[in-house]
């Protein structure tokens, strides 16, 4: 794919008398990206309207990806206030996230990696869906996924719907059947002032981030198209190893991806701790009834055990470790024909090799 041009339009400009207060933030996250971030950097300034304020947080990245940055925005005319923090060391993903919400000053920010590509719609669409919606708290559009050149992987195209646990309680969904994506969000403000920065860990911001939404609010999807998500072997949410040509044999490779995914859910087992912190605020606050407190407190343990349990069944842990897990899992499944779902998939995934190499390829491992 051609590198974005990089464009000046003037249709909608930013009134510097605002540039303290503005109303939209766009927020650009980076950490090693130098392949990329030019790309991503000249999709920010395509937008078609630009009253906004562009702040960029990279993680201490050591390859080219600072120099370029400085490069392209040396080119920028000066319509859009931009804010810049390069950490000097790496810190990870949720403290570089962290640093990254606090700097914006915008009602409404938009986020994006520095791997990614913003469609020149996405700042308008999702400032509309907030400024009309006053419980929307997350919007969501949906996206093309990408390589690394960029020929398309596939898209996945969302209907333009409302997610609410008034609709979908949390004990069936704890998103309340909104998919979890990142790379294509935009967040309403108030969800870090009222919950605050997440606590540290290994996890990605978005799932918790969903949840929040809902405690206050709403998500909302959109059918339209407005993010191009690169997937690759670097990316934070690739499952994929390098190509089996790049390691020493096509099995080191497969081997490489199994224990990548293996350490994906390890790492998402300790998510429930943010969502039962975030659970705990909202509930002393009043914002949220009895019965979703009750039901997504019971869903943070339970999605807590089902992610061990799974890990657990795809590795080669003993057998007694296993069983505890399913034991500590009954009182969280609402009724028998859940315990038996669980119990008999995870099971068969445990004894059976050629089930395992079926659910890793079907989630993309293998």
């Amino acid at each position: 794919m051609d590198q974005v041009q990089c464009t000046f339009p003037s249709r909608v400009a930013f009134d510097m008398k605002d540039a303290n207060h503005p109303r939209v933030s766009l927020l650009l996250i980076t950490y090693n990206q130098d392949e990329y971030i030019r790309d991503a950097v000249r999709s920010v300034l395509n937008q078609n309207r630009l009253d906004f304020e562009f702040v960029v947080c990279d993680d201490g990245s050591t390859d080219q990806t600072v120099t370029i940055l400085e490069d392209e925005l040396s080119r920028w005319d000066g319509s859009i206030p931009v804010k810049k923090h390069y950490s000097k060391v790496n810190r990870g993903l949720i403290s570089n996230f962290n640093q990254g919400m606090a700097m914006c000053k915008g009602e409404f920010i938009i986020v994006m990696a520095g791997d990614d590509i913003s469609l020149p719609g996405r700042v308008n669409a999702c400032v509309e869906v907030f400024e009309e919606d006053p419980r929307c708290m997350l919007v969501m559009p949906s996206w093309r996924c990408i390589d690394e050149v960029g020929e398309c992987l596939g898209s996945r195209a969302l209907k333009s719907a409302r997610h609410s646990y008034s609709d979908v309680k949390p004990e069936r969904s704890i998103n309340a059947g909104a998919l979890v994506c990142g790379a294509a969000a935009a967040y309403r403000r108030e969800l870090f002032d009222f919950f605050g920065p997440l606590q540290g860990g290994a996890y990605g911001e978005d799932n918790c981030y969903w949840v929040r939404a809902l405690l206050l609010g709403d998500i909302r999807t959109l059918s339209d198209e407005l993010i191009l998500w690169r997937r690759h072997s670097e990316s934070l949410s690739s499952l994929l190893c390098k190509s089996a040509e790049e390691a020493p044999a096509a099995l080191s490779c497969e081997k490489d991806s199994i224990e990548k995914y293996l350490r994906f859910l390890s790492k998402h087992e300790k998510i429930y701790k943010q969502w039962l912190a975030d659970l705990d605020v909202a509930w002393k606050a009043g914002r949220i009834s009895v019965e979703v407190y009750k039901g997504l407190k019971r869903t943070c343990f339970f999605k807590c055990e089902i992610n061990r349990l799974k890990r657990y069944s795809l590795s080669s842990v003993p057998f007694s470790l296993w069983f505890k897990c399913m034991v500590r899992l009954l009182p969280y499944c609402l009724n028998y024909k859940r315990i038996r779902l669980v119990f008999v998939r995870c099971f068969i995934l445990r004894i059976s090799s050629k089930m395992k190499m079926k659910y890793l390829s079907k989630k993309g491992v293998v």
